[in-house]
């Protein structure tokens, strides 16, 4: 029994099982399935217009059912339709960029919406699915047209006669009566040549006349003139013009009927009260009406009941109603009791909805500061009762609710529920059934203006199972030594392919094993910082910024994130944020924690990030110097250099001083190489200023469209290395420039160049010609830069269409004629538009790297390395000479090169990529107007197992040949104990 416990029996069962747990430490191809996923987004929501913002609607069903949907346009130009219940997309119309969406209205099974600016577009689409029923334009290009035409509330009107069918302005000034079934013009009212024309009008019918109310600027405010049309003929009735000093028609003047539809009213406020007019007394010359105790009116989208809230001038409100018994003929329904304005709460928001019946239904909502929270009031106009309740809406994370949409559930006409979603300025899309939440959507983040990959820190020893082989076996038996049952244990793993996602439960703050879960942080222009689970597209945290606009408008800032890179056990990323103020352009540091979002730096405010440094300029490039904690070098547009924190160490110092930035030139059209050096000016904010190296001059007319720059661990600098002055295997000195000139022929003409960052030597050139140079892409991957166009002159060998070239710098000089470095280049014909370029990144370099590719047709691309080798190509021996006459091939349109699968991504506007644990695994996040992520093995995946691989058979095979060693190992030394003996 000794014998099966010699150290050389205890090396064979050690070894078995640590060979046993590197197994269970190689992941299955399953698990890099949990980081892709897909986010199908809309946009935020407008609510600037009764027009375009969200409405719930219902639709009847033969059986007495009613389906509910939530129905809105987007900024993102989008019309959609979503589940109220769970918030997921029922549908989504994409409208392009000239036919932008000027009003929808909904009517039992169909929708109806209004765009395009040269030509109008009207469709009816299909409430269920979003299929366009029938479509048909209203003018030719060539007809005048009203200049900055926007509708403002009621640009599609349903007829009341009984028929199907839709009237219609359109931005010529006329009126169109189409058929409801086919979309047939029916008749078309033209105004006359002395009519007023305006860009901004609202319609109303009734069963006999079509009222259309044009709005005429004048010095200050603008006059109401009133056009009656002939519902059945199209002919003129008649023409008239009121007095008024309306301030802004698209929230100052509202149309209301009555249930009966035979009545139409318009009800405006102006600087000296609110007015009305029934609109069938305009031909008997009677003078509009007095509503002087208010001042502002707003529409409920209840205008076919003639419900209506106008306000105060102290801010309190009260319900308004036609009413054809009351002699008044508008009577008050209601009036909210504490509504006027006041420090303890914040402006109402009001909203109309209906029941299933299709009774209506009014709310108030507004934040109490005192309560914490969020109040609605339901008024019941049917049983003249009004209900109320608070529900716990997190301002501070979201904003300020600006635009409700609601419907209500009555249950036995004694208890109203109301569900209701709220869009905030932040962009959130929220849903609520009384006091609970049903759904959130980050809207957000379909308008990212910056985003970055953060590294989770590792709970301390959790991945030194994967980095290092002897750090590994020493852990294992460490583990060993402490408790023999560890081997069972992970021998029992083995079998059952159990593994933990991640090293303390499902924790989104700690890295999983395998190196798949990061934090993906993601600014978005409506001032709010968000970060996703890179495994889940889950939100982790969200930071509301200082600079965001309370009133919902996106900021126009240029946004730019960085992270500190660090894999060190007790150090976390450290995460950088650099804005524009909106108010004077100003450029903002902001210091965060990337995993929680909480500021980092002294300036400490409640609710929100706010800025840790501020100075007067823009900022053009900016650099990370050191770890623990790091510090941003940033260079403005006029080369002024900052720093922040502004004390920084003579080590940070030293660092900063080895780079170079590569920047256009203030003053002419050329690039130019600029060194950072110590300033030893005490007045300075920085310790640093800039000397410029080098330059190139381009033409007079030349513009510069971007600079790319190598990725590297700062992928924002050109380091200086060593200053080899020929090419060498490694690209981080190099920068590409994509400029355009635009000749006499009026064309515009692109160029790509690359250029050594660190001496401004000129390696490539190539003259593109004419196109769209702003869709000219670029990225270098390993020793080739790799760039996108369009080629727009067919030749003998190759046809008009998109190109990806292939310029490999690697600097091979060609034994035969003993010449200077060669380059060589490889154009690929491709049958799409790529609209962006990235390469994929790993931990180590070794794998191969492969071109990411977001095209036209909604699709993510992987052009595998062998697609880009310039194998066969002509040798460019000139150094700087321009590539004249490559060698096409054709990228044949294969379905496996497509990593989105069956997803679309659409208008990809960034692409990143970083790596994971494993060498041969890839992380991709693609972000625009939907979201992507997914992982990619540009080599294969040489470091993990298949699906399919036997475990059980490893650890059987194993144990097998475990036992016959220690069955054979006595027996070998019995013989060899007799043998000499015997010899003895």
């Amino acid at each position: 029994m000794r014998r099966f416990l010699s150290p050389t029996t205890h090396f064979s069962l050690i070894l078995t099982i640590w060979l046993a747990t590197l197994v269970s430490c190689s992941s299955s191809s399953v698990s890099t399935k949990l980081a892709t996923w897909h986010k199908s987004l809309i946009g935020v929501p407008r609510t600037d217009s009764t027009a375009s913002s969200p409405i719930l609607h219902h639709l009847p069903l033969r059986d007495g059912k009613v389906l509910g949907y939530l129905l809105t346009s987007t900024t993102r130009n989008i019309l959609a339709a979503l589940d109220p219940v769970g918030g997921s997309v029922v549908w989504r119309h994409i409208l392009g960029g000239d036919d932008f969406l000027e009003e929808f209205r909904a009517n039992h099974d169909g929708i109806m919406a209004l765009s395009g600016y040269d030509v109008q577009n009207v469709r009816l689409l299909e409430v269920k699915t979003g299929n366009i029923i029938w479509e048909t334009q209203l003018q030719a290009p060539d007809l005048d047209r009203q200049s900055e035409f926007r509708c403002i509330g009621s640009c599609i009107v349903f007829a009341t006669d009984g028929t199907p069918d839709v009237f219609v302005s359109s931005n010529t000034g006329g009126v169109h009566r189409l058929n409801g079934l086919t979309g047939a013009n029916k008749w078309t009212w033209t105004p006359v040549d002395n009519a007023p024309l305006t860009p901004l009008s609202k319609m109303i019918a009734t069963p006999t006349t079509v009222f259309l109310v044009n709005f005429v600027e004048s010095t200050d405010s603008y006059k109401i003139y009133i056009t009656a049309i002939d519902s059945s003929s199209g002919e003129q009735v008649s023409t008239h013009a009121l007095p008024s000093n309306i301030l802004d028609p698209s929230s100052d003047a509202i149309l209301v009927g009555n249930p009966l539809a035979n009545e139409a009213t318009l009800v405006w406020a102006q600087r000296d009260g609110a007015r009305f007019i029934r609109l069938s007394d305009l031909k008997d010359g009677r003078s509009p009406q007095m509503l002087s105790e208010y001042n502002k009116v707003v529409d409920l989208r209840l205008g076919s009941f003639g419900i209506f809230v106008a306000l105060k001038p102290d801010g309190s409100s009260a319900i308004l109603r036609l009413d054809a018994e009351d002699s008044q003929w508008i009577k008050t329904d209601w009036t909210f009791s504490d509504s006027a304005s006041a420090p303890s709460r914040a402006p109402s928001v009001f909203t109309g909805g209906f029941d299933k019946q299709g009774r209506p239904y009014v709310s108030r909502t507004f934040w109490s500061n005192y309560f914490k929270s969020c109040s609605m009031e339901l008024y019941v106009p049917h049983q003249n009762v009004i209900r109320g309740f608070y529900y716990s809406f997190d301002t501070v994370q979201h904003g300020v609710v600006l635009h409700t949409a609601m419907d209500v559930a009555s249950v036995k006409d004694t208890e109203f529920v109301p569900r209701f979603v709220i869009t905030t300025s932040t962009g959130s899309f929220q849903a609520w059934q009384r006091e609970r939440k049903l759904w959130l959507r980050e809207e957000a983040l379909a308008h990212i203006a910056s985003a970055v990959y953060v590294k989770l820190p590792h709970l301390r020893g959790q991945n030194a199972v994967v980095a290092n082989p002897m750090a590994r076996f020493s852990s294992q038996l460490g583990e060993l030594a402490r408790s023999p049952l560890n081997a069972v244990v992970g021998l029992s793993k083995v079998i059952r392919s159990v593994y933990p996602s991640s090293a303390a439960g499902n924790s989104t703050t700690l890295d999983e094993r395998f190196g798949f879960r990061h934090l993906i942080v993601a600014a978005t222009t409506f001032g709010k910082v968000l970060a996703l689970d890179s495994t889940t597209g889950d939100v982790v945290w969200g930071q509301l910024l200082s600079i965001s606009d309370v009133s919902g408008q996106p900021l126009n800032s240029d946004m730019r994130l960085l992270a500190t890179d660090t894999e060190t056990a007790g150090f976390t990323s450290e995460l950088f944020l650099i804005a524009n103020a909106p108010t004077d352009g100003s450029s903002l540091v902001f210091h965060l924690s990337p995993l929680t979002g909480a500021s980092l730096g002294s300036i400490k405010s409640r609710g929100f990030a706010s800025p840790q440094y501020q100075f007067p300029r823009s900022v053009i490039d900016v650099a990370i110097v050191g770890n623990h904690p790091s510090h941003l070098i940033m260079i403005d547009d006029h080369h002024n250099i900052h720093s922040y924190p502004p004390a920084a160490s003579q080590q940070k110092l030293n660092s900063a001083s080895q780079m170079t930035f590569v920047l256009p030139s203030i003053t002419a059209s050329q690039v130019a190489g600029y060194k950072l050096h110590e300033s030893g000016r005490v007045e300075s904010s920085s310790q640093l200023s800039a000397r410029q190296t080098w330059s190139i001059s381009f033409g007079q007319d030349e513009v510069i469209h971007e600079i790319v720059k190598p990725r590297s661990r700062y992928p924002i600098i050109i380091p200086t290395g060593a200053g080899n002055e020929t090419l060498t295997s490694s690209n981080r000195n190099l920068v590409g420039i994509i400029s355009s000139t635009k000749r006499s022929t009026g064309l515009t003409n692109c160029a790509v160049r690359v250029v050594d960052g660190t001496q401004g030597t000129l390696i490539y050139r190539a003259e593109l010609g004419a196109g769209r140079c702003e869709e000219v892409n670029g990225v270098f991957i390993g020793d080739a830069f790799v760039y996108s166009h369009q080629d727009t002159i067919a030749s003998s060998d190759s046809a008009k269409g998109f190109r990806i070239t292939t310029v490999d710098l690697s600097g091979g000089s060609n034994p035969s004629t003993n010449s200077q470095p060669q380059i060589q280049q490889r154009t690929f014909a491709v049958g799409f538009q790529p609209k962006f370029l990235a390469t994929t990144f790993t931990k180590f370099g070794i794998a191969l790297q492969d071109l990411i590719a977001a095209t036209d047709k909604d699709q993510i691309l992987a052009l595998p390395n062998r697609f880009l080798q310039t194998l066969g190509a002509t040798p460019q021996a000139i150094k700087g000479s321009s590539a004249d006459g490559p060698s096409v091939s054709v990228v044949q349109d294969e379905p496996r090169l497509t990593i989105s699968q069956i997803w679309p991504v659409s208008e990809v506007e960034g692409i990143l990529t970083t790596s994971s644990q494993l060498e041969s695994t890839s992380l991709v996040f693609a972000y625009g107007r939907d979201l992507f992520a997914t992982t990619v093995a540009p080599s294969a995946t040489f470091d993990l197992l298949s699906e399919d691989f036997s475990r059980s058979q490893l650890v059987t095979t194993l144990a097998v040949l475990l036992v016959a060693v220690l069955m054979t190992r006595p027996l070998a030394k019995n013989r060899e104990l007799q043998r000499q003996w015997f010899s003895s």
